[in-house]
């Protein structure tokens, strides 16, 4: 199975910049809040560990955390040292570490959630799966069995207008045959939520739900390569989201 790499939500430079930033402005607001007497340091840097873990990830939150250490032992008393004194100067930066590696934690599976409902499992993997239930005038549900909590609805309709127009009564045909028959194969051209069109091979069984008797068309689409020439198709707008 190939390492399927998850799209980012901000570009790497944006995410680490934002936490050098970040560490900077912390850094300074508690520099200037020692020198008036109030030692609270250490909130301002977690609060800035906090806000790059929730905008980039765990990569970026670890990134803030290292660049305020330093500044964690500069400010501890006495101040301008780079020396801990005392049990209560230890136990402090421990708690702050423990903290801010707690939050970069918790805050990675936030980001990464976040990450993946922002794209369709047809953006990211060239496999996936293609589930149609005929009630109703039919509702077609797309998802990668490598992001099973994540899929995409939409009716029939809506689905077909992603499929090239010389291919759509192909297609319709071939699914009304997989209901009747309880076989579905078929090849056609779609275009992917990134703009890329596609060859795609599609095979399938018809379903039964032995608890309410309810009949679904379940399929595996291959995605096999670019249409030869893209060019020549034409498309009406359709929302990927």
């Amino acid at each position: 199975m190939p390492n399927i790499q998850i799209p980012e939500t901000h570009p790497w430079w944006l995410r680490y910049g934002s936490s050098v930033a970040a560490a900077a402005a912390a850094s300074g607001v508690s520099w200037i809040l020692v020198l008036c007497g109030l030692h609270m340091h250490s909130s301002f840097m977690l609060s800035a560990v906090m806000l790059t873990a929730w905008f980039g990830g765990f990569g970026s939150g670890l990134l803030t955390l290292a660049l305020t250490i330093p500044m964690q032992f500069l400010l501890q008393e006495p101040s301008n040292s780079f020396a801990i004194h005392g049990r209560a100067g230890w136990a402090g930066l421990f708690v702050y570490l423990f903290n801010a590696l707690m939050i970069c934690v918790l805050f990675r599976k936030r980001y990464l959630q976040r990450a993946r409902s922002a794209v369709s499992p047809v953006a990211v993997t060239g496999g996936w799966m293609w589930k149609l239930d005929p009630a109703d005038g039919g509702t077609v549900e797309t998802y990668s069995p490598e992001f099973p909590h994540l899929s995409v609805m939409r009716t029939l309709p809506m689905w077909m207008e992603m499929v090239h127009p010389e291919d759509r009564a192909g297609l319709q045909r071939e699914i009304q045959r997989g209901l009747t028959e309880g076989k579905l194969t078929a090849s056609f051209h779609l275009r992917r939520g990134d703009g890329e069109v596609r060859r795609v091979s599609m095979l399938g069984v018809k379903m039964r739900e032995d608890s309410t008797s309810h009949e679904y068309l379940v399929a595996t689409c291959i995605e096999m390569g670019s249409h030869e020439r893209p060019e020549g198709l034409s498309w009406r707008a359709l929302p990927t989201g």
